[in-house]
């Protein structure tokens, strides 16, 4: 809160709605018994996670293990249609989070030409470390591959 007006700046604003998204997501594994993953979201909502990448590293594996490979097409579909189309705030954001879920599954052999299609865009951007870490992570992806 703003000490001197004793308001709440917009960034603190977009924390606390983060943070009540998160709880609502905790509540929601854990009604369908997914109680660790509950348990990370429940973590960031309390305050207990504050770096994305703390967040995206743990939530990641989980999400893998839980719905991965048979959503991930449609899971990196939709994350590469947002990071091409949707909000210039969302891309930092987005790129993490396929850089966090390439380190812990295979993409679709078809879908890697619109990744690299979609990324490389970025690495003349303000994004390249992100962008570059996402082309990283997708090699090394394929390298995994048997």
């Amino acid at each position: 809160k703003d000490p001197i007006l004793g308001f709440e700046s917009p960034l603190q604003q977009q924390y606390q709605k983060a943070c009540s998204v998160a709880m609502n997501i905790s509540h929601w594994c854990k009604a369908k018994g997914l109680v660790e993953l509950a348990s990370v979201f429940s973590a960031y909502a309390e305050g207990q996670i504050i770096i994305i990448e703390d967040l995206l590293n743990r939530v990641s594996p989980l999400l893998c293990v839980e719905w991965f490979p048979r959503h991930s097409a449609l899971a990196f579909g939709h994350l590469l249609r947002l990071l091409e189309k949707g909000p210039v705030e969302y891309q930092r954001v987005i790129l993490l989070m396929l850089k966090a879920l390439l380190q812990h599954t295979p993409m679709d052999a078809a879908q890697s030409p619109q990744v690299y299609a979609i990324v490389s865009q970025l690495v003349e951007s303000t994004l390249c470390w992100e962008a570059l870490s996402v082309l990283e992570s997708l090699l090394q992806s394929y390298s995994s591959l048997p």
